[in-house]
């Protein structure tokens, strides 16, 4: 109605009536054309209370105000004479007048005032005839009636729209329009009948209208009825879904009945539209209550999918609008994803209990095969809210190291949306620049994935952001940034050189920085570079001009550091002459030729006085050779300009050069391996290093070439292969050649010569060991039975030497061994090499060794509960461990462990390994006639087994990414790999399991960061799909070998009539074969849990490695063609339970358990969960022994021990139970032994272990607890009982592990319960007294016996924190506030609890006294009370100010009489039991 007309008075609005004068009325008589008599007498009517119906083509008019009419004509219809008949005569004469279409159309429209009216100079419209007639209430009804009547017949006809003054008019909309917002209805239940019957027999367009009109005709207390009509309406008819929703959404609904219409609309999403979706989504969200929002958001990921299938079908003009979604457009202009997305975005912004839902259920989805695209896109969402980035960043973090978060996914999911997930760009370059930098390589790597697949999908804008990230990440100074990021920089030029080519300028840019940079960082930059300067067909001369000049003026700089940055610069010119060129026969362009071969001019001229930088060139020069990626024009230069003075420069004729006698040390031909050939020749490695020590002030001393000997022959032996067809005939005689070395009786005087010399003998060594590794890697890919059996001595030759280096080095003090890896930081080394102390050098040194291995070992261990737990334990033996060192032989104390001088040995090949699959070889001697005097059989022995799977085993740890991971903080090394190149960066599941690493990683802990690359350059070249095709041919070897170690074992175990640990177990060979068990099965493990196994184009590899296991079952054979995945997987976990009895060691188990979890990781676990647990639980149930023969321990020892408890309670069924029976078995054993020796059930429990034991099983009952959600208003009494069972059972165990705090009350133990237990409580707050809230009044007596157990559990919690006042121990006191506060909490929920069931009189409260572990009273903070003990008065008895509130209640049993209890406030304790 219009409100303006209301402002007047009443009594003014009918006086300005009464002085109107009316028109003849001539116009306006209705008996037209066989209208009867009632029809005029009822519009008679009407014209008297002031509205004229127009018979003609005009509007009604109004002669009156709208509510005079109103009021004038109800007065008049209930005084006449008639009355209610004259009622219906008014309906039927209506509905005579509205029978003509025009009539009825404009009685739907305004009404005017009569031209003379003078209240007005002009016509001022009104409501419309039959909305003025609607707000009289006794025509109302039957008005609505008629008026929905109308809606078939116009439906029907052809009159549907109407044309009123050149307008279209839609009359449907029109009429409904009339019923909106009436100030009264008069009968809502006949309208919701009457709607209910209009919307089965209109057309879809008119029920659209009704339906979308409904709230704003119905009143608030009709709304549940209608609603109830709409949803059995939604059930019937997906077509209105969209109108139905919008109607309910601005219902007012009882929550019952709201949660019955969610759950049919949830019903709906398998076979709703698409365009529907939106509307759908929204509804579900915006109606939700806390309680049932987890629960509608599960439903809603479930039915929601995002796969391939769901893609966005977005036209042209909407994909446009995408590539500016950074400015705000209209909604309406999305596509029906983008739609939805945007209302889980606006309702997780404006609800935040939508958005914790979302966070809630994808946290909730731990099945790999249970994760969907939606959930990387709605953390996509979540992130760009501000309250919600922490969380998802942690969810993210969790959801990666758990591998759940795939490749496949994370592709599909940018493949598929990419236009959608554009519009989120901002928050999706945020979230991967702060993934890319965790120190965490299975997270940075997943932001590398993100970055990828973003510059894939997105346009050139993102694409520039991209890039800009990435160079910002370079320069922050963090190695694992700095590697990440050049790492996808360099997959992003191999797969879009041609898009990479416009961003060049931002890459150049780096070159100012190179200071900052790694000599491996800089090859990937320049190998960049170069790319885009020399292989790209678009705006490379620029660049190239610019390489030129930098490069050059690196090789002019007298620096070594420079130079050996130019040298890298030159080489990566040269591999990128042929880069991506189909043929290298297309000769190249002679300018182009010119400056590429003065290039390698220069940088040989520049690098001809520095030994390292000549070692740097040909190192580098044969990589790129062995590669195959540099031009043969180039290659055939290098051919003949610098490998062609080798001979010269290092070889001697040994016949023709007898040895100088009067050396200050003794020389000799050493081992040599064809002495009877003639014209031997030899390696004059001593002869020279002690004629750079007579000439060690000439800049030009020929012995600094040393430095370059493996170098250099690598870089012959590269070029022998490429022009030979990969055989080394040519330069065989090398392979057996001998060396010019110190005689034998040197090292046993070693002590008696000079620092220099011993330096030198020292110096001999390394130069010898690293010249053997370069012949093994040369020749060991050869197929010529003689040099395969030369390769095996040359292997023992390497042992021989580094036992000798073992028992010398120890007698020079801070000795630094000459430099072998030569793209490493040398000054780097020599600080690590100054680290190393000597061992055995009497009992001052020794005490002084072990306090820097406890700060060693304190500052790998600072954020590892484990490493803590095992210091701590460790700490209470070291007078033993002292003790047992002083009884160690002088040879044993002198020996020094070589794996921190690892980066001074020469890296191996791959193709070394190829030696794993030789088998054996017999080597016949001849006398000069050529007669056969001897034969020798050559195979591989344990020792020179153990070197190659040692050295295989740090290789695959630095490449091979596994896919399952935790947090690696323990080690404090950084285990990251540069070979991450191309395929891992696709992975979005990468990890490092610390535990699997300790055997192989401790005695590196020296090494820093900045080394961690020494060693592995070379591999470092491939990317890991490459280097894990080349472990699987060596695959069935290793299993060979681990049949034959097996089979030792197994004779062993039958000699010794079944006893695991008889004799010769612990003996020399024994002890090397175990090593080379637990190494072989490591190696299976780390290739098997290889991330790469996760994309499906890396499936058939899986398949191939799990066939090469399937097969060794004798019962079976299987092709690795014909053999499926799951069938391979079955095998292959078969074959490794045999191997179940024949563990030597525990390190060994747990190497085997590894690989097992690792098999079972490709299947479905839950197949194989029960054998893990049981070979975990005979893990746990046998006595261990070390090397020596004495029970396990140490810091190893109990971090394998750690292992397993994990395993063990992760893959148990029923881990409440097994949680159980720990402690009331395992840990009661260990109390009722003398000295807590060990436990009967569980040897593997004992003093030492014992922490590990305790936080293990803390920590695991704290995450069963999370897993026993709180009832729901639906859950049937049955789930009820069992979760107050579940509860039960988990407050006894929490109570036995707090009363262990009493006997075992060592430090690490108490910080264990006081971070546990908190937890613990504050979970049942959240998730249990829920639970208590709905079953106290049916289960009083289980709820007073669960609540009385958690009453002492925390009452002991109280006495640890009053203890801990005494230890004043400030790391531990800090966590007593937050504890103190978690107990207070309790107090008060369970008084709710008593509250809430009317029980508040069992409750009261009283004062504890503060006590230590034991329950002594801490007499130092108690105050004298008061001498009127026996009064009666109300005051409270003096406390400290530290004094703690506790919680009593009464037996509540019987509940007719509920007594209160005002005993005294000074509780005596309980006694505890098991």
């Amino acid at each position: 109605m219009a409100k303006g007309k209301r402002s007047r008075t009443l009594s003014e609005t009918e006086n300005s009536a009464i002085k109107r004068k009316r028109p003849s009325g001539d116009n306006h008589i209705v008996d037209h054309q066989g209208e009867g008599e009632t029809s005029t007498s009822a519009l008679e009517v009407l014209k008297q209370a002031g509205l004229h119906l127009d018979v003609n083509n005009q509007p009604n008019e109004l002669d009156v105000d709208p509510v005079i009419f109103q009021k004038t004509l109800s007065d008049n219809l209930r005084r006449h004479i008639s009355y209610p008949d004259v009622v219906d005569e008014v309906i039927s004469a209506l509905s005579n007048h509205i029978e003509d279409p025009k009539r009825f159309c404009w009685s739907l429209m305004p009404t005017v005032e009569l031209s003379d009216s003078e209240l007005v100079s002009k016509k001022e419209s009104h409501d419309s005839a039959v909305r003025l007639l609607l707000g009289v209430e006794c025509l109302q009804a039957k008005l609505i009636n008629l008026l929905l009547e109308k809606l078939p017949e116009i439906s029907t006809q052809d009159d549907e729209y109407s044309v009123v003054e050149g307008q279209t008019i839609n009359m449907a909309r029109l009429i409904i329009t009339q019923m909106r917002w009436l100030d009264r209805l008069v009968d809502s239940k006949q309208l919701i009948g009457k709607l209910d019957e209009i919307l089965s027999v209109t057309p879809l367009e008119v029920q659209r209208e009704i339906i979308t009109c409904v709230p704003e005709i119905l009143e608030d207390q009709d709304h549940p009825e209608i609603a109830k009509l709409l949803s059995e309406l939604l059930n019937q008819s997906g077509e209105l879904t969209v109108p139905i929703l919008d109607s309910l959404t601005n219902l007012n609904i009882p929550p019952d009945l709201l949660s019955d219409i969610r759950q049919s609309v949830t019903n709906t999403l398998d076979s709703v539209e698409l365009d529907d979706l939106p509307v759908i989504v929204k509804f579900l969200l915006q109606s939700v209550s806390k309680e049932d929002a987890p629960d509608v958001v599960q439903d809603l990921r479930m039915k929601l999918e995002f796969d391939p299938n769901f893609q966005d079908f977005s036209s042209q003009r909407s994909r446009r609008l995408s590539q500016t979604s950074r400015v705000d457009h209209s909604v309406k202009s999305r596509d029906s994803i983008t739609l939805t997305l945007d209302t889980i975005k606006s309702t997780s912004r404006f609800q935040k209990i939508v958005a914790d839902a979302w966070i809630k259920a994808i946290e909730n989805a731990n099945n790999r095969d249970n994760q969907k695209a939606l959930d990387i896109v709605v953390m996509f969402i979540l992130h760009g809210l501000p309250s919600k980035k922490k969380p998802v960043e942690s969810l993210l973090r969790n959801k990666i190291r758990a591998g759940l978060f795939t490749g496949d996914l994370l592709m599909s999911t940018f493949s598929h949306h990419s236009q959608v997930l554009q519009e989120y760009f901002p928050s999706i370059l945020a979230l991967s620049e702060v993934l890319l930098r965790s120190a965490e390589m299975t997270i940075s790597c997943f932001a590398s994935a993100i970055y990828q697949q973003a510059f894939k999908a997105f346009d050139s804008y993102c694409q520039q952001e991209i890039i800009g990230s990435l160079v910002t990440h370079i320069g922050s100074g963090s190695d694992l940034e700095i590697d990440s990021s050049l790492d996808i920089l360099s997959s992003l030029i191999h797969t879009n050189v041609d898009k990479m080519t416009t961003y060049a300028v931002f890459i150049k840019g780096v070159l100012d920085y190179l200071d900052n940079l790694s000599f491996g960082q800089i090859r990937k930059l320049y190998t960049m570079l170069s790319i885009l300067a020399f292989a790209s067909n678009q705006e490379g001369g620029l660049l190239q001009d610019d390489m030129h000049i930098i490069i050059r003026k690196q090789l002019s700089n007298n620096a070594t550091k420079y130079k050996q940055m130019g040298i890298i610069g030159t080489i990566a010119i040269v591999k990128a002459l042929n880069y991506g060129k189909e043929s290298s026969d297309e000769p190249l362009n002679s300018d182009v030729y010119k400056q590429v071969i003065n290039l390698l001019q220069l940088a040989q001229q520049c690098c001809s006085k520095m030994p390292e930088a000549t070692a740097l060139f040909m190192d580098e020069t044969a990589d790129v050779i062995k590669t195959s990626s540099i031009h043969p024009q180039v290659e055939n230069w290098i051919n003949e300009n610098v490998t062609a003075d080798f001979q010269d420069k290092f070889v001697i004729d040994v016949d023709a050069q007898p040895l100088p006698k009067d050396s200050p040390i003794s020389l000799s031909l050493q081992y040599a391996l064809d002495v009877d050939n003639e014209g031997a020749i030899g390696i004059s490695i001593l002869p020279l290093l002690l004629e750079h020590q007579q000439n060690a002030t000439k800049t030009d001393s020929k012995s600094c070439s040393l430095m370059s000997l493996a170098s250099h022959f690598r870089l012959l032996r590269t070029c022998e292969l490429k022009q030979n067809n990969g055989r080394l005939e040519g330069i065989d005689a090398l392979l057996g050649c001998s060396l010019i070395f110190c005689h034998d009786d040197v090292y046993s005087k070693l002590s008696s010569f000079s620092l220099s010399e011993k330096e030198t003998v020292l110096n001999s060594l390394f130069i010898a060991i690293n010249w053997f590794r370069e012949l093994v890697s040369g020749f060991a890919s050869q197929s010529d039975a003689e040099m395969k059996a030369k390769v095996i001595k040359r292997l023992q030759n390497i042992i021989d030497i580094q036992d000798i280096l073992k028992s010398t080095l120890s007698c020079v003090p801070n000795y630094v061994p000459p430099v072998s890896t030569f793209d490493s930081v040398d000054s780097t080394l020599k600080v690590l090499a100054a680290t190393v102390q000597p061992k055995g050098k009497g009992g001052k040194h020794k005490k002084k060794g072990e306090s820097s291995k406890a700060v060693a070992a304190d500052h790998a261990c600072a954020n590892d509960d484990t490493c803590i737990i095992t210091q701590q334990c460790n700490n209470e033996t070291i007078d033993k461990t002292q003790d047992l060192k002083k009884t160690q032989s002088k040879e044993e104390q002198q020996s020094v462990d070589l794996s921190t001088y690892q980066p001074y040995f020469r890296e191996l090949d791959l193709d070394v390994f190829t030696i794993l699959d030789t088998s054996s070889i017999i080597e016949t001697s001849h006398d000069t006639e050529e007669n056969t005097i001897g034969k020798e059989t050559i195979k591989i022995e344990p020792p020179q087994l153990k070197f190659l799977l040692d050295d295989l085993a740090r290789k695959l740890d630095h490449c091979l990414v596994p896919s399952i991971s935790k947090k690696r903080s323990f080690l404090k090394v950084s285990l990251c790999c540069s070979t991450v190149q191309f395929d891992c960066l696709k992975i979005a599941c990468f990890a490092i399991d610390t535990d699997r690493f300790i055997t192989f990683y401790i005695p590196y802990l020296q090494i820093g960061k900045s080394t961690k690359n020494a060693g592995f350059s070379q591999i470092d070249q491939l990317s890991s799909k490459t280097v894990a095709g080349r472990i699987l041919q060596f695959l069935p070897s290793l299993c060979q070998h681990l049949d034959e170690v097996t089979s030792f074992f197994q004779g062993l175990l039958d000699e010794n009539d079944g006893v695991v640990d008889g004799p010769g177990t612990e003996a020399g060979e024994a002890q090397i074969l175990s090593q080379c068990t637990q190494l072989i099965l490591h190696i299976i493990a780390t290739l098997l849990s290889w991330n790469g196994f996760l994309l499906v184009e890396n499936r058939d590899l899986l398949r191939k490695a799990l066939s090469v296991l399937s097969r060794r079952l004798q019962t079976k054979e299987i092709l690795a063609t014909q053999a499926s995945v799951c069938d391979a997987v079955s095998d292959s976990f078969k074959h490794l339970e045999g191997f179940t009895d024949l563990v030597p060691h525990l390190s060994t188990g747990v190497a085997l358990l590894k690989v097992m979890l690792s098999v079972a990781s490709h299947g479905d676990k839950e197949d194989f969960a029960k054998q893990i647990v049981e070979f975990t639980e005979a893990i746990l149930q046998r006595d261990w022994l070390d090397e020596d023969g004495q029970r396990g321990k140490g810091s190893k020892h109990n971090a394998l021990i750690h292992s397993v408890i994990k395993i063990y309670l992760a893959n148990s069924d029923d881990r409440m139970t097994i949680l159980e029976s720990l402690c009331t078995t395992g840990m009661a054993e260990l109390l009722k032994i003398d000295h807590y020796t060990h436990s009967a059930t569980y040897p593997t429990l004992t003093k030492n272990t014992y922490p590990i034991f305790y936080r293990s099983i803390l920590t695991e009952l704290v995450e069963v607890v999370k897993t026993i959600s709180p009832p729901k208003k639906t859950s049937t009494e049955q789930e009820r009982e069992d979760k107050l069972m579940q509860w039960g059972v988990a407050v006894r165990t929490f109570h036995i592990l707090v009363n262990l705090v009493k006997v075992f009350d060592a430090r690490v133990n108490i910080s264990s319960i006081l971070k546990c237990g908190r937890q613990f409580v504050d979970i049942f707050l959240r998730l249990g007294m829920p639970l208590l809230d709905t079953v106290f009044r049916h289960h009083k007596d289980e709820v007073q016996s669960l609540l009385k157990n958690l009453q002492l559990s925390t009452r002991a919690l109280q006495h640890i924190c009053g203890h801990l006042k005494i230890m004043k121990d400030v790391s531990l006191t800090n966590q007593v506030p937050i504890v103190k506060k978690c107990l207070e909490t309790f107090v008060y929920r369970v008084k709710a609890m008593l509250n809430i069931n009317k029980c508040l009189q069992a409750f009261w409260v009283g004062n504890l006294k503060n006590r230590n572990l034991q329950g002594e009273e801490i007499l130092s903070q108690t105050t004298v009370q008061s001498n009127d003990e026996d009064s009666d008065s109300d005051d409270a008895e003096t406390v400290l100010e530290e004094e703690n509130s506790d919680v009593e209640m009464e037996d509540t049993s019987d509940k007719s009489e509920i007594t209160s209890n005002h005993g005294n406030t000074d509780e005596d304790e309980y006694s505890e039991q098991f």
